[in-house]
């Protein structure tokens, strides 16, 4: 009993560091994962899931986290990844906006755009980060954002010229 009480009280101000920094980064987690699986629901099954995950990481590594806010986001992003590859989540677009709207546009774009968009976009982070939340190159995310940001005007445009 000695032992098992000694160790519990030990991991409260660690569980109480994690949390701090957790609830600093939950909003953009939520929003990352409502953009990859366009499903308010399974994103927030998928950034819990991702915080028990990320708690049993960030144990073992005693809390030695270069950057909280990168690392958070790619254990988000991989969670989510894993969810659409297992459950294969039907789009429901009607969560996301209105038919024909920028939100829609956005939303017919693949995951991987529609991702790194987002995190350039509204996050602000910056290309090397990105990389680091989508596990790739910095000159890679540079090429999916300028197509990313290319496809999308062209489909914006397109729809415009449609309503005309």
């Amino acid at each position: 009993m000695g032992d098992d009480t000694k160790r519990t009280q030990e991991q409260i101000p660690e569980r109480d560091a994690f949390m701090t920094r957790v609830e600093g980064i939950l909003d953009p987690a939520y929003r990352l994962a409502t953009v990859i699986l366009l499903d308010s629901a399974a994103a927030e099954d998928a950034v819990h899931g991702a915080t028990l995950s990320a708690w049993q990481r960030y144990r073992s590594l005693r809390g030695e986290v270069t950057s909280f806010r990168t690392w958070f986001l790619t254990i988000v992003a991989t969670r989510c990844r894993r969810l659409r590859r297992w459950r294969r989540l039907t789009l429901r677009r009607g969560d996301v906006g209105q038919v024909g709207g920028p939100r829609d546009v956005v939303a017919g774009l693949p995951v991987v755009s529609r991702t790194t968009l987002f995190c350039r976009v509204s996050l602000g982070l910056p290309e090397d980060e990105v990389a680091r939340v989508l596990r790739t190159s910095p000159r890679r995310v540079r090429s999916r954002t300028i197509r990313a940001r290319d496809r999308f005007e062209a489909q914006l445009q397109h729809r415009e010229d449609e309503d005309e």
